[in-house]
């Protein structure tokens, strides 16, 4: 059978699509990795509080919670 142009194209896509996405993920890592280190920049900061209510929580968890807020995860 033989293979005509929409058939021909729907397999070029096929293969062009993954790689166009990963293409752009990896357009997107810069800016990824800057808004990584503001947030743990901040958090770094905020871990080292003295303020009482925050007392029992450790500087670990502390900063594992905000970046998680941050992130979308919790609210």
């Amino acid at each position: 059978m033989p293979m005509t142009f929409w058939v021909a194209c729907t397999l070029l896509q096929a293969k062009g699509d993954p790689i166009s996405d990963r293409a752009r993920e990896f357009e997107m890592v810069p800016d990824a990795l800057a808004r990584l280190d503001k947030a743990v920049e901040a958090n770094s900061l905020l871990s080292q509080t003295t303020e009482p209510k925050f007392a029992h929580i450790s500087p670990e968890v502390f900063v594992c919670v905000q970046l998680r807020v941050q992130l979308g995860e919790v609210e």
